[in-house]
């Protein structure tokens, strides 16, 4: 017998972020990410050999920006199909900076490992059916940088999740008894920060 998924929909409209559910993992993979932010080793090949240009002297390079899947049964137990560990996702759309986005030719490569689930003070999600309210757990972000030309690495830092940048879904799929969870999302100005002097070098 299946599992009975329920869906849990905002009344009132706080944002339009909604959950990515399903997939299986693609061959080639969508970016040369490793599979895990302890892991040095980058794919052989991937979606983007044939994308990649050198890195102009000047800015904005266009980037892409891969979010790495690490199942966490805390936030992710409402999908009955999960997709594989090291399933890679596209979220460049997640930067602000418009001008950064790669369109045909990728420069840089961003590679986004979310971590450190609840190791932090949260929130909640409210104005749900039933009222049902969702807790956000505070989460942390590694990103590797990378050349995307040579697949070389120029640099990996730690950006903290933030509950203020994180936005309620409309809905929420969740299994019938338990109680969904979301994650904090980055800290987009930090993000942004730390990418800067790699993706707007100086003159």
């Amino acid at each position: 017998m299946g599992r009975l998924l329920l869906v849990l929909v905002l009344v009132a409209g706080l944002g339009a972020a909604g959950l990515a559910l399903g997939g299986v993992f693609d061959e080639p993979p969508d970016a040369f990410c490793p599979d895990s932010r302890d892991n040095a080793e980058v794919e052989a090949t991937s979606l983007l050999d044939g994308e990649a240009a050198p890195l102009s002297a000047t800015g904005p390079r266009p980037t892409k920006v891969f979010d790495v899947y690490d199942r966490d049964s805390r936030v992710d137990g409402a999908d009955p199909n999960p997709p594989e560990d090291g399933r890679m996702y596209d979220v460049t759309y997640e930067l602000e900076q418009q001008a950064w986005h790669a369109k045909n030719q990728v420069q840089l490569v961003v590679c986004q490992y979310r971590h450190g689930i609840g190791e932090g003070e949260g929130k909640q999600c409210t104005g749900y059916t039933n009222q049902r309210t969702i807790p956000v757990l505070a989460a942390t972000y590694t990103y590797k940088v990378y050349e995307a030309a040579t697949k070389t690495l120029l640099t990996t830092f730690i950006v903290p999740g933030s509950l203020e940048d994180t936005v309620c879904p409309k809905t929420v799929m969740y299994e019938a008894g338990d109680q969904p969870h979301l994650a904090a999302s980055p800290d987009h100005t930090e993000l942004a920060n730390r990418l800067r002097p790699y993706v707007e070098p100086a003159q």
